[in-house]
């Protein structure tokens, strides 16, 4: 299997390893409604959609969020770059974990991500990741 490339301290999914989640997380469908990636990097897991059903059969677009500036203006040129509409997407910066946005959204049909490996993970040390099990 292809590794992912590192550039400037960010992981990319290699385009295969891409592909497969998109291949999997459609098994059955020929549309899906919204596609939305929690940690978007270049939004090429996003893209993967669009190519393997085609853009008018994501219905209501393309959705993420990433942490690293440079990687979320490189997905909004990236959705630019491939044609997709302006309205089509929606694409915020900050943290999921701390800052998640898209949570209270239409119901999204396909999710997909690769986790940001070189984040790390505060989990006990921050009060907003800590889960109390009763």
């Amino acid at each position: 299997m292809t590794k992912g490339v590192l550039l400037e301290d960010e992981y990319y999914t290699p385009q295969e390893v891409s592909e497969l989640l998109t291949r999997i997380t459609i098994v059955g469908k020929t549309e899906v409604n919204k596609v939305y990636d929690s940690a978007v990097g270049s939004g090429l897991l996003l893209l993967n959609f669009e190519k393997i059903l085609g853009k008018v059969n994501v219905r209501q677009g393309f959705y993420g969020q990433e942490i690293y500036i440079s990687t979320y203006n490189l997905c909004r040129i990236n959705m630019f770059l491939y044609d997709v509409e302006y309205y089509k997407f929606d694409i915020v910066h900050g943290d999921t974990p701390t800052e998640a946005q898209h949570w209270d959204d239409e119901p999204i049909e396909a999710i997909v991500s690769n986790s940001p490996y070189l984040i790390k993970w505060e989990g006990k040390d921050n009060p907003l990741l800590i889960e109390e099990i009763a």
